[in-house]
């Protein structure tokens, strides 16, 4: 019986080898226990062999990557319709991790009769809040010029502002407080130029109210976006020469209209309404002067 065995099965040889040299090891007055231990190694390991064999082979599923991404991650297209329009739903082109297969592409372009999301439209500002913003730019930073865009066209807000101009209502909010802290922070600004005596004349009446704070000047003819900012300027304000003097936000006129508001006292009382302290430059240096003589 066992060279039947071994001609059936020639790889198991070794294996039956093994378990005859175990069984001839074992004492001689336990020949039966020997035997018996023998057969059970036997029957045990031809069973096991034989369970192993009667097994149905394993078939791999062979789909190529496209088929499946087709199959799963591809959403339905609405032909009942007679369109492609995409009908989307949470099973539809989402993967496990949760992308959105179905987007345009970065690197390839939009993919074709997919909807898009339209971005946030720009901020517009009118003339008085892109006068508002142009000084917040330029007092922002001294080295801040306005160059390499079109003065006779209304400049893109985020050329100017520093916030998302694209975030609706609260963009809209920002500009409304940008406005509000420049008028109070500069409530009076001369726009001019350094040798203009019409403009030195307007400095001269500005100067008899002593305003608190000071007013802002600034000499367009010295800065370097000089043939930007006039014509801006210009446009901005319905100005058509310098000096152009600013009452809170609002262009005061010619230079003879302020001549004669300052006869009339009428210019005082705009420099008051704009949140200027008329004197108030004079009463801070003889504070200033008696806090140095207690010390």
């Amino acid at each position: 019986m066992a060279t039947h065995l071994h001609q059936q099965h020639p790889p198991f040889r070794s294996t039956l080898n093994t378990v005859a040299g175990f069984a001839s090891r074992l004492s001689i007055g336990r020949r039966q226990q020997r035997a018996s231990t023998a057969l059970l190694i036997v029957v045990l390991f031809f069973t096991v062999l034989t369970f192993i064999s009667t097994r149905p082979p394993t078939t791999t599923l062979n789909i190529h990557p496209t088929t499946f991404y087709r199959r799963i991650y591809q959403p339905r297209r609405n032909s009942e319709l007679g369109s492609d329009e995409v009908v989307r739903s949470p099973q539809d082109g989402l993967d496990v991790d949760g992308y959105d297969h179905t987007r345009p592409s970065r690197i390839g372009g939009p993919r074709a009769n997919v909807r898009t999301r339209a971005p946030p439209p720009a901020l517009i500002m009118d003339a008085e809040e892109e006068l508002a913003a142009v000084i917040h730019f330029i007092t922002l930073m001294h080295s801040n010029h306005i160059m390499d865009v079109d003065p006779n066209l209304p400049i893109p807000a985020e050329l100017l502002l520093g916030f998302n101009t694209r975030s609706g209502d609260r963009a809209r909010a920002e500009l409304d407080n940008v406005v509000q802290n420049t008028w109070f922070e500069y409530p009076i600004i001369i726009f001019s130029e350094i040798h203009s005596p019409r403009a030195r004349e307007i400095k001269n009446i500005i100067a008899t109210y002593k305003l608190l704070p000071a007013p802002a000047i600034f000499e367009v003819d010295s800065r370097s976006d000089v043939d930007t900012l006039t014509p801006l300027l210009f446009r901005l304000t319905g100005a058509a020469s310098f000096p152009i003097l600013l009452i809170g936000g609002k262009p005061a006129g010619t230079v003879d209209a302020i001549r004669a508001a300052h006869e009339s006292g009428a210019l005082r009382l705009q420099l008051g309404a704009a949140g200027a302290i008329i004197g108030g430059s004079e009463k801070k240096k003889k504070k200033k002067l008696i806090v140095q003589l207690s010390d």
